[in-house]
């Protein structure tokens, strides 16, 4: 019985000293570097929460980045060497993207889309790439195409927490304020409690808001053109 005991122990010890020792993967990197310097509005998968860092300028050094993405940067020539590797193709994009390299992010979505068109993660990847690229080059369209792929996404996979996520932002950009709401509140079924359900129901609150603004401008009655000519003091 001890022996076994003993065997038992040997195996734990075993195979929490290769989990321990084990580098970590590039996405569990990309997780990381997302929340060691955020700088994205949206979510990327795996990522825990923090708050939005501003960057100073664009293309800064690249000390200014995350410990996660330094050492990503280091492994990027080892993974390269299997372009084909499906973390790989998963792990690029992204770190394009937190790297504000959205027009490489979106050619490399693309092209893995073109042999797995209805993947979610690619699709959900996407659309946050869009809606950064629409951020920052002011290109209103890719809300828009956000919109599009992140719906192709949670139309495969409903729940996913972080496609309801960013197409609730992509919408509220649209002034889609019924269907940003509907994402929230979903959103918040799905993940009620934490960090980012907090910032969920800050986001909710803040469309819910705008929405009856917008509801309370429309509903001031136009005036008569006799009413129009007395208000400016016509006869």
């Amino acid at each position: 019985m001890f022996a076994l005991a003993g065997i038992a122990a040997a195996v734990v010890a075993g195979w929490l000293g290769m989990r321990l020792l084990r580098p970590p993967s590039a996405e569990q990197l990309l997780a990381r570097a997302y929340t060691e310097h955020r700088t994205l509005e949206v979510r990327i998968p795996g990522a825990t929460y923090a708050p939005m860092r501003v960057e100073r300028a664009a293309g800064g050094s690249s000390l200014d980045k995350s410990p996660s993405l330094l050492r990503l940067s280091v492994d990027r020539d080892n993974l390269q060497k299997n372009p084909n590797d499906p973390a790989w193709l998963q792990a690029k994009p992204r770190a394009d993207l937190l790297e504000g390299n959205y027009e490489s992010a979106i050619k490399s979505l693309q092209r893995a889309l073109e042999t797995k068109p209805e993947d979610p993660p690619l699709l959900t990847d996407l659309g946050s790439a869009y809606f950064v690229r629409a951020e920052a080059a002011d290109r209103a369209i890719d809300y828009g195409n956000a919109v599009e792929s992140l719906s192709k996404a949670l139309a495969k996979s409903p729940d996913d927490p972080v496609a309801l996520f960013n197409r609730a932002l992509a919408c509220e950009r649209m002034f889609l304020y019924t269907q940003a709401i509907d994402d929230w509140q979903r959103y918040l079924r799905v993940d009620p409690q934490g960090d980012w359900a907090n910032d969920a129901r800050s986001n909710l609150d803040r469309v819910k808001q705008r929405m009856a603004e917008r509801e309370k401008r429309t509903a001031i009655p136009l005036l008569s053109p006799t009413n129009f000519r007395r208000h400016r003091g016509e006869s």
